[in-house]
């Protein structure tokens, strides 16, 4: 018969799953935003970086506080900020800027 394993008070306890997310205040964005906060800080810790802008403040608001969602505002082309905002990433959503297909026909 085999003998019941202990966990070791040592041993680390995985931590949860990053990912980090641009473009969350757009159409594509925070229909994303939306469906991923169902299982954000259960499954996985989500990052956003975010434009600091007085329109993004007000359209990601109602998620301020929100459950393993955390915000980082500042300029996706400040190329530091990015790299620190990569740190212990796995997973990288780069939603801005796209554009929906049909704005071809409806700009």
């Amino acid at each position: 018969m085999a003998k019941a394993m202990r966990r070791s008070s040592r041993e680390r306890v995985p931590r949860r799953f990053k990912a980090l997310m641009t473009g969350a205040s757009g159409g594509m964005g925070l229909a994303s935003l939306e469906a991923m906060m169902r299982d954000a800080g259960s499954s996985y810790d989500l990052t956003l970086i975010v434009r600091d802008s007085d329109k993004n403040h007000e359209i990601l608001a109602p998620y301020l506080g929100a459950k393993g969602l955390s915000f980082a505002w500042g300029d996706l082309q400040d190329k530091d900020f990015v790299r620190s905002c990569m740190k212990g990433v796995d997973l990288v959503l780069h939603i801005a800027a796209f554009v929906s297909p049909a704005a071809d026909y409806h700009p």
